[in-house]
């Protein structure tokens, strides 16, 4: 090992988690017994990822002795860091307050988005010795659980039950100028009411506000009670047909806003799907704006493809032509088939549909800027960071692309002989419209606020506000269970208690239904915190 150590060293370089890594490895070779070793925090983490991901592996790799791992039993002192339970903990605060380093942090990094989104778990109940205590059931929250029985007693006349959880609400922080995502609460539910969103996000807010962070944002996907979430923060505009998309927040002390959107991914997808559904597979729909919006383009296309293997004629598959329930749920599919490539291989006749194509691109590409070299790689200007509050694309989404959905809104309804639910199917959705209008003008309005600070070469990555690292840990959640990809609140209490200490720096899910882009890890010397030991006195 000593031989190679100079090859290692102009191989890896400095502060690089292979250096850190060969390092290591050459100290614990040195190392005599298996007790002596104490291993950096940033081996603690990857060694948890990987046995977070499957135990057998992990031993099966420490046991063949071509590595040196940290025991296991080191591993689970980790592990048990804090006790893993649902609502807000200080324990969990706290140790975000250190991963965000806030003594450290520059104003303008204090800025944080909210994520939330709810998982399906296994509906069981744990009991725990060390508490006595049973897990399993909802918990919201004293004052949400009180007001949750006193509704369910009204309503049916009888004292109340506690019901079994069969969702994990989760709330998560992101850094939109530091590169950190944390999981900062869960709460067991059956099924969370647009009421209860509101108290827990703005309680959540008032925590990172007191904390020193700055919230921002608050994203979410389409689902019914986030709709009527965001319907509760005001009224909407129907006269310059703006949905709600911001609020004043009461717990900053600059009277800021908190910016209230719509994930883009998702949004994308429910393009694409009403797409899909017009004149073909169940024909739901019958897009028309002054022209035909037909997917039929799109399995002619193929076809040719196909037909003519010589020829280039868009990157499409089986896989984005006919989709299935599975394919359905992946951005990837979405966002290829509305592309310029798909777009610039449509007949010239299809004027409509190749307008409808470019259309979406651009918003997608415009909301999913996530890193600084993307737009210069890909040759797409609409790639590029945010640099400048006179950014044409800031105002092409509160003009050009809401006047676009605005004007084909107006084309259908102006269309005689027809009834009002032949047109609303010549139309997307009026949930994704308005979740459409909502991300454009409130992405518009928070980049033109985070460009106004005055920072020296400020820029802004508009991917930060969207929730692919929610996504993420979901599938991280099933991964660590094994076969059993629905963990039961006990379960899922401690794996998320586990993904708190491993940190996002740590190696992502590439399994998820977004495409994630490896980051360079940073080297992080901070001691990670674990179990006390507990000393029994004479």
């Amino acid at each position: 090992m000593k031989e190679h150590q100079n090859d290692m060293s102009q191989t890896f370089p400095t502060n690089s988690f292979g250096r850190l890594f060969w390092e290591e490895q050459a100290r614990a070779a040195n190392v005599k017994g298996t007790t002596g070793c104490r291993w950096h925090p940033m081996i603690i983490k990857w060694a948890l990822n990987l046995r977070l991901a499957s135990g057998k592996a992990y031993r099966s790799l420490r046991g063949s002795n071509v590595i040196k791992l940290p025991h296991e039993s080191t591993l689970r002192q980790y592990l048990h860091w804090s006790t893993p339970r649902s609502s807000f903990t200080f324990e969990a605060v706290e140790h975000l307050c250190r991963e965000f380093k806030m003594e450290t942090l520059q104003d303008h990094q204090k800025f944080v988005a909210l994520i939330h989104d709810e998982m399906k778990i296994k509906s069981d109940l744990v009991f725990r010795k060390n508490t006595g205590e049973l897990v399993g059931f909802t918990d919201l929250g004293d004052v949400q659980n009180s007001l949750r029985d006193y509704e369910d007693q009204l309503n049916k006349n009888t004292a109340p039950e506690q019901s079994l959880a069969k969702q994990m609400f989760v709330i998560m922080v992101r850094g939109l100028f530091v590169n950190i995502t944390y999981p900062l609460a869960q709460f067991p539910t059956t099924n969370t009411k647009s009421d209860e969103i509101f108290s827990l996000c703005w309680r959540a807010t008032e925590i990172l506000e007191m904390a020193g962070l700055k919230v921002m944002s608050v994203t979410c996907d389409g689902a019914s009670t986030n709709r009527r979430f965001f319907d509760l923060h005001g009224d909407a505009d129907p006269e310059q047909q703006k949905p709600v998309h911001k609020t004043p927040n009461p717990y900053a002390e600059d009277h800021r806003e908190v910016y209230l959107m719509s994930d883009p991914p998702h949004l994308i997808k429910c393009v694409r799907n009403a797409w899909a559904h017009s004149y073909a597979h169940d024909k739901t729909r019958t897009l028309w704006n002054n022209g035909t919006i037909s997917w039929k383009v799109i399995q002619d296309l193929y076809r040719k493809r196909t037909e003519m293997r010589g020829l280039y004629l868009a990157k499409l598959t089986l896989e984005h032509v006919e989709l299935t329930s599975f394919s359905k749920m992946k951005v990837r599919l979405a966002a290829q088939v509305l592309s310029q490539t798909v777009a610039n291989a449509l007949p010239e006749a299809e004027s409509v549909t190749k307008e409808f194509v470019l259309m979406f691109d651009k918003f997608f590409d415009v909301l999913n800027v996530r890193h600084i070299g993307e737009g210069g790689m890909k040759r797409k200007p609409n790639m590029a960071p945010y640099r400048s509050v006179d950014d044409p694309r800031l105002q092409w989404l509160t003009v050009d692309f809401i006047n676009y959905l605005n004007d084909w809104e107006k084309a259908v309804m102006a269309r005689p002989n027809y009834t009002k639910a032949q047109k609303n199917k010549m139309l997307l959705t009026q949930e994704t419209l308005i979740g459409l209008k909502r991300s454009a003008l409130a992405f518009s309005s928070a980049v033109e606020f985070l460009l106004q600070q005055g920072v020296e070469k400020m820029y802004v990555l508009t991917e930060k506000f969207n929730q692919d690292p929610l996504e993420s840990l979901f599938g991280n959640m099933r991964q660590m269970r094994g076969g059993s990809d629905q963990p039961n609140t006990q379960q899922f209490n401690e794996s998320i208690n586990a993904a708190r200490l491993k940190s996002s720096q740590m190696l992502k899910n590439f399994g998820s239904n977004t495409r994630n882009r490896p980051e360079e890890q940073t080297i992080d010397n901070t001691p990670l915190p674990k179990k006390k030991k507990v000393s029994f006195s004479k």
